[in-house]
Formats: structure tokens, C-alpha cells, sequence
């Protein structure tokens, strides 16, 4: 398997990415923990290890968005899904933030940001790359 293959697997789940993180996370005591300065050091590998994990997530929406073989209806779709999630995500917002629900919040919120910027971007260029061949 190539780079691009394991980009593109896993852009295919992307979506499923947050929720995923939400349901390990609240299952792990030590990540309900108040939002605030991590007082243990397995919550500082906890939340170093959330953040890899959201970074591999918006850097596989990245490669998948900007592909310039990615279809117009494929852009649309992802670019619903992301919304629909983040909205989903941000609808169960509560005053008291725990850990566990922080970082798949706000990579819900920068994907689906993301996702409509690249994909206008990616669809608007479309026609210039066709024009070139």
C-alpha cells in the first residue's frame, strides 16, 4: 500500500473519525476529566495522542479534497457530511468541557471548515486543468 492508498482509505472514513474518538475518549476515565491543565501524565499522552489522530484526520481531508481526480459530487457530499457532523458534535455542547469531547469537537468544526473552503477551491479549478490538456 502507498502513501496516497492509506490517504484515501482513510478519507473514506474520515466521517466516521469524530465519533469514533468520542466514544473511545468517553470510555477512558481519565479524559472525562474538566477542560484545564492536565494534572497526570497519562492525560498529557492521552491528549498528545488525540491530537495526532486529528491531525492524521484533517491531513487525509486535505489529500482527499485537493485531488484533482476527486469528482464534483464526491466534493458535495463530503463537503454535507462534514457539516451535518460538526453540527451533530456542537448541538451535545455543554457548559462543562471534558477532554474527552474537546478534540473530536474541534476537528468536527476544521474539517467541515475545510471541507467546503477545498472543495470550491478544487471545483473552481477543474475547468482550468480540463482547459490544459
Amino acid at each position: 500500500m502507498t502513501v496516497r492508498g492509506f490517504w484515501r482509505i482513510l478519507g473514506v472514513i474520515r466521517p466516521l473519525v469524530p465519533l469514533i474518538m468520542l466514544g473511545i475518549g468517553y470510555l477512558i476515565p481519565v479524559l472525562r476529566a474538566p477542560v484545564g491543565m492536565p494534572t497526570s501524565n497519562l492525560l498529557w499522552g492521552l491528549l498528545f495522542g488525540s491530537l495526532v489522530i486529528v491531525v492524521i484526520w484533517l491531513g487525509s481531508e486535505i489529500v482527499t479534497i485537493t485531488d484533482r481526480n476527486t469528482p464534483a459530487s464526491y466534493l458535495q457530499w463530503d463537503d454535507f457530511i462534514s457539516l451535518i457532523v460538526a453540527l451533530a458534535i456542537t448541538s451535545f455542547v455543554r457548559a462543562n468541557w471534558e477532554w474527552w469531547f474537546f478534540f473530536p469537537w474541534v476537528g468536527a468544526v476544521v474539517d467541515s471548515i475545510l471541507s467546503g473552503f477545498l472543495a470550491i477551491n478544487n471545483a473552481a479549478q477543474k475547468p482550468l486543468v480540463q482547459a490544459g490538456r
